[in-house]
């Protein structure tokens, strides 16, 4: 577990040189922001065999866990999973069995393969983007012309883009594009 204070500019060395000596467990971070009289803020990064997996105000736990993936699978938040989430939490967690209650959630259908990751992924960039930057994401059309993207890709990349909307509001936007997407069947399946 290590602790740093830090301001935005001095997050991407610190995060390469611990990325080189630091595999699993905790990096508390204290964000200092532009006027010294706001004080600081915790901010928790969590790497698993040297990959940064969570980040929070505090250490991964299923509560805030749960939380968070509750933000980006907005299914997650009707009646029906949330009582269910409750049950499995009773059973469960007084065992601190985190990794037993996600693998009953996906069971149970309440998450569908590949959704954690996804929302894990979103949930960095949300709180990268609040730390960091405090305000919209800025494309550059030099970048984005480095990449082959389809017309259909451009659009979509300006219409997410064009209001100057922060990471995490596109990430939303996102989450609740590919939650609406009616499902579809792999070829073969049942």
């Amino acid at each position: 577990m290590s602790h740093f204070l830090l301001a935005a500019a001095e997050l991407a060395p610190l995060l390469r040189q611990q990325g080189r000596r630091f595999t699993t467990g905790y990096l508390h971070l204290h964000h200092r922001g532009e006027d010294p009289a706001e004080g600081t803020e915790p901010w928790v990064l969590t790497y698993y065999h040297g990959r940064l997996l969570f980040s929070a105000d505090q250490p991964l736990n299923a509560p805030i866990l749960l939380r968070r993936l509750s933000r980006f699978i907005p299914r997650l938040n009707l009646d029906w999973p949330q009582r269910v989430i409750r049950v499995l939490q009773q059973r469960l967690l007084p065992d601190n069995s985190l990794p037993e209650l996600l693998e009953m959630m996906t069971e149970l259908g309440l998450i569908k393969p590949g959704e954690l990751e996804d929302a894990l992924w979103l949930n960095l960039l949300a709180d990268f983007d609040r730390y960091l930057f405090e305000c919209a994401p800025h494309r550059s059309r030099e970048r984005v012309n480095r990449y082959r993207l389809s017309d259909e890709q451009r659009q979509k990349l300006h219409a997410l883009t064009k209001d100057g909307q922060s990471l995490e509001a596109i990430a939303q936007k996102l989450c609740w594009e590919m939650c609406s997407a009616p499902l579809t069947r792999s070829p073969g399946g049942s």
